[in-house]
């Protein structure tokens, strides 16, 4: 076996070119099929509050999303303003607004 100019021993270690090709087909079906998750879709139901040629925003219990709108979204139910919708998106279209949310504050008793 011949020296290595590796420093560490771990990666001294030398493999058959055939477990070399399989190491690298595996990981690189990893890397394939991490990058699919990011083409994960979100489904959420809520009150319409605003509608404009690009963004959809949609009230969700306490949270207010910012949905934009492209070719692969799809809305069912009336799309008007205070109508309930259930909208289908890329995940990276749905935006969640930070900050108050509209609705006036539930009173807490001490």
């Amino acid at each position: 076996m011949g020296k290595s100019l590796c420093s560490w021993p771990v990666l001294a270690i030398q493999f058959p070119m055939r477990t070399q090709a399989l190491l690298g087909l595996v990981i690189a079906g990893s890397l394939a099929l991490s990058g699919a998750a990011f083409g994960q879709t979100v489904t959420m139901t809520g009150k319409v509050l605003a509608i404009t040629s690009s963004v959809i925003t949609v009230q969700t219990g306490s949270d207010v999303w910012e949905i934009t709108r492209h070719s692969t979204t799809k809305v069912t139910g009336d799309l008007k303003v205070g109508a309930t919708v259930t909208i289908s998106c890329n995940a990276p279209d749905a935006q969640k607004k930070e900050g108050p949310t509209g609705a006036s504050p539930t009173p807490r008793s001490q």
